[in-house]
Order: structure tokens, then C-alpha cells, then sequence
């Protein structure tokens, strides 16, 4: 046979998959398959029919596209042109067939298009047999190739294009683009929420026996007598009419109830320990009217920490003229009314006695601005789960709600009262978490940050 091609080195029958599931076909790794070249790349009608047949399709059309903006020179001459690069030279031409004799090809369906391009190839002029590669990603063209004497070649994944992202892949990055938007028009938040709880042990205490409360009773009582006073004086004397009987609610009310709250109030002061919360707004954007939830499940917040005189309560003490005056005008609460207004740019934070949740609020938080919070949580060693702190904040102009938890891992044991308190003194024969907390306050004479048990008596 004449060879119409004489001066390339190797020539390849591409199948149709070849250049629509491929990389770009001037990018393909030609060299794989001969490092030297040049290489004449043949394309047989088959293979451009199925080409064609793809122009409108979703997801090949591009490809055929741009494969017959390639060949198109082609139609108007049969001279092989140029797709490779200066290092490598790749030529590819339209193959010339002669008709196809299918009676020789009893094996080939002339219905089956990798049957009729094997035929197609098997029918080219100008090229030998033993020239002819066919290279394919499918296996089954090239079996049928082999069949016929062809030289084969597969193409490995290193011919293929990068794989499409997944389903998921593509739905994160989109969820990922939009979390990008948002971060331009939005604030963001970072928290940190921290305690001691590691190293705190938590008491349950068995409730007094009868014998326990009546002698603890008389012990309170010992150190308590009734404050004395006298009728005689000069005029600037005040005798205390009250005294009487508040020492008598004193003795019968106020004691006894001492002694039978008595454990529960030893497991809220060894219960309680210190919190931090810090909140920053690390956005672009300020946070406008920020609202801010902070909860404990398993236990209570206070707003101040609490203190137990285990020694029990003190004894009513006789009032003068400056306590009376204190009464009638109730100095503190008009202190209290007197308070300034909050700043925009301040938080304000809501928090009562024994509740399982508190709020924190900010008219305008601004970008970079960070909240930081000390405090006391008691930690109910009652509870049969994992007590945990929860932060929950939200903004007006800010998509959802930001959360932050923190699980606090606490040791329980059970004891008596007298395991921890003195019998004989009051003393506290173990520290409580929070001691150092109200001994600081004590220091600086900050007394009304702490809440006392039983309260100091007027």
C-alpha cells in the first residue's frame, strides 16, 4: 500500500471519547505515546458524525464545539494541520476510506458505532496496517481492533479532564461563597466561655437528724444572747423598743430555719464556682442591638457570690436613731435610682438571683469591640446529667444565631454537714471555691457584692 504519510513516525485513529470525555485535545500527553513524533492524529467520518451529534449537548456541547472550530480548515483541504505544541509536532487530518466491504467483516455490525469505526479504520487508504494505532478510553473498540490485527493503545486517567466536584462538593462551596458574602455585610462572633470546674468537688448533704439540728440550735444560740440595753440615760440615749421582739422571731423562727436549710445552704456555698465569659465581634461589620443569652443547665446564676456565716445567724443588735433614719428613707433603693443610663456602645447586663439564665444587650458592638464578663454559677450537685454553659447571641443584622458550650465535669460526693463545718466552732474545716471571691470584697469593702446567709440582721 502506498503510504500517503510518509514523514510521521507514528499514526493514531482517535475515538470519538477521546476528544469529547478528554482533556483539550491540543493538551493531551501525545508524547506517552511516541516522545519524538511527529505524529499524524486521523479522524474517520464515525467518529466526526459522533462529534457532531453533540454540538447541543448540556454537558459535551463545548467540547464538540471547539473540536470542529479546530478541523475546520480541513474541510476545504486534505493537508494534515498543526494542534501540538513547537516541542512535539501533532498533526491531524480526516481519514480517506474506501467503502467498507462488510462481507470481510462478517464479525463487525455495521449498526454499531465502535463496529463501524473499526471498520472505518480497518478501510483507510494510504496507511498500512501495521501503522495504524487506535487509541481509545473504552475497551471494547480496542478488543475489536486487536481482533483485526490493529495496534492499540489506552489512554490512562492522565488523559482525562479533573473530575467534576460532587453534588456535595458544589453545594459547599456554594454554601461557603454565600458565608463570604455574609461575613462583608455581617458581624461575626468568637466566644470564649471557662471555668475552675476541673477542679472543683461538689457536695450532696444528707439532711440534719433531730439530735444534730437541736444541738447545733443551742450551739448558734450560745454564741447569740440577746443584745442588753437600759431605760436609764441621758437624753441623747435611744432605747430599742423593737429589740424584744425580734430577738423572740429570732429564737423562733429565724434559728430553726437556719438549721433545717443548713445542708441545702453548705451545698450551695461549696457549689458555687467562678465563670468567664468573653465575646468579641471579629467581623467587618458592627453588631446593631446585640443580644446576648447566657445559660446554665444543672444549677443557677447569682449576681453576686454568695456567702454562708455557718456559724450561723448573728442576733438581732439594738438599732439607734441613724438605723431608724436609714429605714424610713430607704437610702440604698434611691442610690440605686440615681444610676446612669447605659452607653450605646456598652453592655448591659440583667442578671437576678438564683436563675438559670441571664441577658446581656448592646445597642451598637462594634467591629473588633469585645465583652468580657466574670462571675459566679452555683452547680447543683443534685443534678443527674452533664451540667453545661451555653452562650447564645444575635443581632439585628446578623442571619441565625451564634452559639457557644462549654460541658462542665464536676466531682460529687455525699457527706455529712459536720464533714465540712466544725460542730463545735463554725469553722469551715474545708474551702469553698469562692471564699477567696468574697474575701476580696471584704478587703476593698465592696460588702454589698456579696450575698449573705443568713442576712446581716438590722
Amino acid at each position: 500500500m502506498h503510504d500517503d504519510y510518509p514523514n510521521y513516525r507514528s499514526k493514531l485513529f482517535i475515538d470519538a471519547n477521546v476528544i469529547l470525555e478528554g482533556r483539550p485535545i491540543r493538551s493531551l500527553p501525545w508524547s506517552e505515546i511516541d516522545s519524538e513524533g511527529p505524529i499524524l492524529v486521523v479522524v474517520t467520518p464515525r467518529v466526526q458524525s459522533e462529534v457532531d451529534s453533540k454540538k447541543n449537548d448540556k454537558r459535551l456541547g463545548l467540547r464538540a464545539r471547539e473540536f470542529n472550530r479546530l478541523v475546520a480548515p480541513l474541510v476545504s483541504c486534505d493537508t494534515p494541520i498543526t494542534i501540538g505544541d513547537s516541542s512535539l509536532q501533532v498533526d491531524i487530518v480526516f481519514a480517506k476510506c474506501n467503502q467498507i466491504d462488510w462481507a470481510s467483516h462478517d464479525d463487525l455490525d455495521r449498526t454499531e458505532s465502535d463496529d463501524r469505526i473499526v471498520a472505518e479504520i480497518l478501510a483507510t487508504q494510504g496507511i498500512s496496517l501495521e501503522q495504524k494505532i487506535v487509541v481509545s478510553q473504552d475497551i471494547n473498540p480496542l478488543i475489536k481492533a486487536q481482533r483485526h490485527g490493529l495496534r492499540v493503545r489506552r489512554v490512562d486517567t492522565g488523559w482525562l479532564p479533573a473530575p467534576l466536584p460532587t453534588p456535595e462538593a458544589t453545594e459547599i462551596a456554594q454554601l461557603r461563597e454565600r458565608l463570604n458574602l455574609y461575613s462583608k455585610s455581617e458581624p461575626e462572633f468568637d466566644a470564649d466561655l471557662s471555668t475552675d470546674s476541673a477542679n472543683v468537688t461538689l457536695f450532696r448533704v444528707r439532711e440534719l437528724e433531730q439530735a444534730e439540728s437541736d444541738s447545733l440550735k443551742v450551739k448558734i444560740l450560745a454564741r447569740n444572747p440577746k443584745p442588753s440595753q437600759n431605760r436609764n440615760g441621758v437624753v441623747s440615749s435611744f432605747y430599742d423598743d423593737t429589740l424584744d421582739g425580734r430577738y423572740r422571731h429570732y429564737l423562733s423562727e429565724t434559728v430553726p430555719k437556719f438549721c433545717a436549710e443548713f445542708p441545702n445552704l453548705l451545698e450551695i456555698q461549696f457549689g458555687q464556682i467562678p465563670f468567664k465569659i468573653r465575646l468579641q465581634n471579629t467581623g467587618q461589620v458592627r453588631a446593631d442591638h446585640l443580644s446576648v443569652t447566657v445559660r446554665i443547665v444543672g444549677g443557677f446564676f447569682n449576681s453576686r457570690p454568695i456567702a454562708l456565716l455557718a456559724k450561723g445567724p448573728p442576733a438581732p443588735r439594738v438599732k439607734n436613731r441613724l438605723d431608724s433614719l436609714n429605714d424610713a428613707f430607704n437610702f440604698p433603693n434611691a442610690i440605686k435610682a440615681m444610676a446612669m443610663r447605659v452607653g450605646r456602645h456598652q453592655v448591659d447586663v440583667a442578671i437576678n438571683d438564683r436563675v438559670e439564665a441571664f441577658t446581656a444587650e448592646c445597642e451598637d458592638f462594634q467591629s473588633g469591640q469585645t465583652w468580657r464578663l466574670d462571675g459566679v454559677v452555683f452547680l447543683d450537685p443534685h443534678f443527674g446529667r452533664r451540667r453545661t454553659l451555653l452562650l447564645e447571641a444575635t443581632a439585628a443584622n446578623f442571619h441565625g444565631k451564634f452559639t457557644k458550650a462549654v460541658g462542665l465535669d464536676v466531682a460529687v460526693d455525699d457527706c455529712n454537714a459536720f464533714d465540712l463545718v466544725s460542730e463545735t466552732s463554725g469553722d469551715y474545716l474545708q474551702e469553698p471555691v469562692v471564699r477567696p471571691l468574697i474575701f476580696r470584697a471584704l478587703e476593698e469593702e465592696r460588702y454589698s457584692d456579696v450575698e449573705w446567709i443568713p442576712p446581716i440582721p438590722k
